[in-house]
């Protein structure tokens, strides 16, 4: 990124090169931002999908990369757009319907989604809805928060539970209202196992 001393209009850059994403999964967009009027670190950043905001970073420092977590919820063609002060990039991505059930619903009891989280101290201090987790002989250096890249060369992120650790959610699933049935849903990947019916 290059910059005029004398021009104080903000720069924007991101750095998603793979336009094409698949619902529901999160992708990790490099975000860096350079004003000359932004000595102080106090710029805002609006983050946009088709016109209508959806976060906000407040205090961003000049060539600081931020991280923005965005998942699409919709398929097809979505418009994104990153504004600093009078300047805005747009773009957009090709979103491919994942073809299983996994929209997200409101009403929900809690919910625990990777993509919701910044740092392992993040997922150990959760709380949604006041149900909190707790994780037992749990392996924070080779497992908790990860991320990888899918087959699109994405970023996802997502929870590393390791063999003999426990993530026990305090909330339990059939204690009211059992006879109008519940609706969970999770998705997980085993890796490396030894049994998979254990």
């Amino acid at each position: 990124m290059f910059a005029d001393a004398t021009n104080a209009t903000p720069l924007i850059s991101h750095g998603l090169f793979d336009r094409n994403l698949v619902q529901y999964n999160t992708a990790f967009i490099p975000v860096i931002i350079y004003s000359s009027d932004n000595i102080a670190g106090d710029a805002t950043v609006v983050l946009r999908e088709e016109g209508i905001e959806i976060d906000k970073w407040e205090n961003v420092a000049n060539s600081v990369e931020k991280i923005w977590s965005y998942t699409p919820l919709v398929a097809g063609t979505r418009l994104l757009t990153i504004q600093c002060g009078t300047s805005e990039v747009s773009f957009t991505v090709e979103v491919e319907e994942l073809g299983i059930g996994v929209e997200e619903v409101g009403n929900y009891a809690y919910r625990f989604k990777a993509s919701d989280f910044a740092s392992n101290a993040a997922v150990q201090n959760w709380n949604s809805n006041g149900v909190t987790a707790t994780f037992n002989n749990f392996d924070w250096i080779n497992g908790g928060l990860k991320s990888d890249e899918d087959e699109s060369g994405n970023n996802r992120q997502y929870i590393c539970i390791k063999a003999g650790s426990q993530m026990i959610i305090d909330h339990e699933l059939f204690t009211r209202n059992a006879k109008i049935g519940k609706n969970l849903k999770i998705i997980f990947q085993a890796a490396n196992c030894r049994d998979y019916d254990a």
